[in-house]
C-alpha cells in the first residue's frame, strides 16, 4: 500500500510560477534541439551502475557531465530506457558509448555530493520545450517538501493538464537530481513512480529526515 506523505514527515508545497527557463543550477545546460544536444556531448560517452544512499543508480556521462540517471530493473531495461533518453546520439559520428562502472562510480559520487549539498553539478538536459518547463518547475520543489501533478502543471501555465504533466515528469532523464520523487498524486499517496514505489517512499523518507521546510 502507497504511504501517504504526511506519514513521511513531508510538507505539502505550491512551487512558483516560473518565467524563465533558467535552472537554478548553473551546471545544468538544457537543450532542446538535437542537433544541440549531439553537439554538447561530442566525443564518449560513459556510462554504468553504482551503489549509493538511494539504492543501485546508473549514470550516463560526457565528460563530467551527466546525462541520464536511473534506478535500474535490470541491466537490459535499464539500457533500453537510457537508450530512449539518448536517443539523438544514437549514431552520431563523434558519440562513443562504452560501460565502465568503476569511473561512472566517481562521477556519480561527485554528483551525488553536490546534489545533496546544493552545489552546481555538471549535466546536460536534453527535451522538447514543454518537458523543458517542467523539469524546471520540478527543480524549484526543496528537499523534505512535495506537490501534486495538478499544481506542477499550475505553475507552468498549464490548468488541468496533469495527465500531460505526468507524462513529462515521468519521463525526466535525470531520476533523482532533478526531483520527479517530490511529485505526488493529489490524493497525497506517494505512488506512479516509474522505478517502483518503494524506492520513491525511500528516497523521501531520507529527505524528510534529513531536511527541514519552514512554514
Amino acid at each position: 500500500m502507497a504511504s501517504n506523505y504526511r506519514d513521511l514527515g513531508l510538507r505539502y508545497i505550491t512551487p512558483p510560477s516560473v518565467h524563465s527557463r533558467k535552472l537554478p543550477l548553473d551546471g545544468i545546460e538544457a537543450v532542446s534541439s538535437a542537433s544541440g544536444f549531439q553537439e554538447k556531448c561530442s566525443g564518449p560517452v560513459c556510462y554504468g551502475a553504482h551503489e549509493t544512499i538511494y539504492g543501485p543508480l546508473w549514470g550516463a556521462f560526457s565528460g563530467n557531465s551527466l546525462l541520464y540517471s536511473g534506478f535500474p530493473g535490470g541491466d537490459a531495461q535499464m539500457q533500453t530506457r537510457m537508450s530512449k533518453a539518448l536517443r539523438p546520439l544514437a549514431g552520431a559520428p563523434d558519440v562513443l558509448f562504452y560501460r565502465d562502472d568503476a569511473a561512472c562510480a566517481r562521477k556519480l559520487d561527485d554528483t551525488l555530493s553536490s546534489w545533496i549539498s546544493g552545489r552546481p553539478y555538471p549535466a546536460i538536459l536534453y527535451g522538447t520545450p514543454f518537458r523543458l518547463a517542467v523539469w524546471q518547475a520540478m527543480s524549484f520543489i526543496p528537499r523534505g517538501a512535495v506537490t501534486s501533478y495538478q499544481a506542477l502543471g499550475e505553475s507552468v501555465g498549464y490548468h488541468g493538464c496533469a495527465r500531460a504533466i505526468g507524462q513529462a515528469v515521468g519521463s525526466n532523464p535525470l531520476s533523482l537530481f532533478l526531483p520527479c520523487h517530490r511529485v505526488i498524486r493529489s490524493d497525497g499517496q506517494v505512488a506512479n513512480y516509474g522505478w517502483g514505489d518503494e524506492i520513491k517512499t525511500r528516497i523521501l523518507s531520507e529527505e524528510a529526515g534529513r531536511y527541514r521546510v519552514a512554514v
